[in-house]
């Protein structure tokens, strides 16, 4: 990172220390109003040459072999929470992070009014979470779990974790839990950064989706899905054009392909929590289905578990993400010279949303004071095409594998 960003982040954490000591909650007349916080100073370090690693395809690569990187974990957040009585809130959340243009400009992530009229009812509006997965509300706040980040393999495909529209809860009993179901809808942001750096802004996108959790005791498990329309689908003009002109019957019909919808990309989820003690687990799984070849046919899991020994919490887990639609050849042969560039073009338009990608992760979490947690992490990453490594090796490795250190820093005020 440079050093002018280093600067700005350091500086972001400064006023964050000089706002977590004049943060308070305040009451009057039945209202509640408070200012608090949370942050990462995290650290990167990996020795794998020409590979560059990133937690998120909304973030550009800035891990390099051999130099200490701060912007891939680091982050900033301010949270304000008001209440005017039990049954109307409002929440509004600004978090400083590294974004697709690798600066840090303050994004608002949460910014919503809550209504209860009753016990079972509860109508969000605003700019919101997508809340897929139980217990995994926000993926910034790195002091809430045990990890230094979110698996990658499944939350590292979210260009953003909010939409800006509305959700509706329904609760009730059911035996000896509870069952939630969420119906929701919305315009999202976000962008996408190639491995190319080339940004895809995402913004204006919509997403519909449900989702049905069960409560008993220290379990919750979660289904769901729904439908994300692209507003700008990705289209290879010029490779279509160059495939008709061939007059091969299997290059034109690819071009038809490429020149379909693109758009829609449906996705189930599911997910199951265990919390009780000093055992904490997650199983969270996933699917991506388009309606084209350029957009991201993966199918994505994880689990991780973590056991807490006082001021000390080991855990462990592991993350894959793996792409079921198989690469469509043009039926051109490479033996024609005019015909390799199409063929590699094909390749790179079908590859850009691929991610054939295994990881296993280790590390410690040490709660060395109130509201401070310090974290060491290790991940084994095995890469056979991945949208989160970019790989600058010329030709590119066959099936690389890198080790990731992580150091952080998480608090909350």
């Amino acid at each position: 990172m440079k050093l002018g960003g280093r600067q700005r982040l350091l500086a972001g954490f400064a006023l964050g220390w000089v706002a977590a000591t004049t943060a308070a909650a305040n009451e009057l007349d039945g209202r509640s109003f408070h200012l608090g916080g949370f942050g990462t100073l995290g650290a990167v370090y990996h020795e794998d040459e020409g590979l560059r690693y990133r937690r998120s395809v909304s973030q550009p690569a800035e891990a390099e072999a051999g130099e200490l990187d701060f912007s891939t974990d680091s982050r900033l957040g301010l949270q304000l929470n008001a209440s005017w009585n039990p049954q109307l809130e409002a929440v509004v959340q600004a978090v400083s992070k590294l974004t697709e243009h690798g600066d840090w400009q303050p994004q608002l992530t949460r910014g919503f009014l809550r209504y209860r009229p009753n016990e079972s009812l509860m109508l969000r509006a605003g700019r919101l979470g997508y809340e897929l997965f139980p217990r995994a509300d926000s993926i910034d706040i790195g002091y809430s779990y045990p990890n230094i980040r979110p698996p990658v393999e499944v939350f590292g495909q979210i260009p953003a974790d909010y939409s800006d529209g509305l959700d509706l809860t329904y609760t009730r009993p059911v035996g000896p839990g509870l069952i939630n179901l969420k119906l929701y809808g919305g315009q999202t942001s976000g962008a996408f950064v190639g491995t190319d750096g080339a940004v895809r802004d995402l913004s204006d996108s919509k997403i519909w989706g449900t989702s049905l959790d069960y409560l008993q005791g220290a379990w919750q498990g979660r289904i769901g899905g729904g439908i994300y329309m692209v507003n700008e689908p990705t289209r290879v003009p010029a490779l279509s054009q160059g495939l008709r002109q061939t007059g091969d019957p299997q290059a034109q019909a690819l071009a038809d392909e490429f020149d379909g919808a693109g758009r829609r990309i449906g996705f189930l989820v599911a997910g199951l929590s265990y919390d009780e003690g000093p055992l904490q687990a997650r199983l969270f799984l996933g699917r991506l289905q388009p309606d084209s070849l350029t957009g991201p046919s993966l199918n994505i899991g994880s689990l991780i578990a973590s056991y807490n020994l006082g001021v000390l919490t080991p855990y462990l887990g592991v993350a894959a993400s793996h792409s079921y639609s198989e690469i469509q050849p043009t039926g051109l042969p490479d033996s024609n010279p005019q015909y390799v560039a199409l063929n590699q073009a094909s390749v790179r338009a079908q590859s850009s949303f691929r991610n054939d990608q295994t990881s296993l992760t280790g590390g410690l979490r040490y709660d060395f004071a109130r509201n401070l947690a310090l974290k060491f992490q290790i991940d084994h990453l095995w890469l056979r095409g991945s949208n989160l490594v970019v790989d600058d090796n010329q030709p590119p490795l066959d099936d690389p594998e890198m080790t990731v250190f992580g150091l952080a820093l998480d608090f909350i005020f």
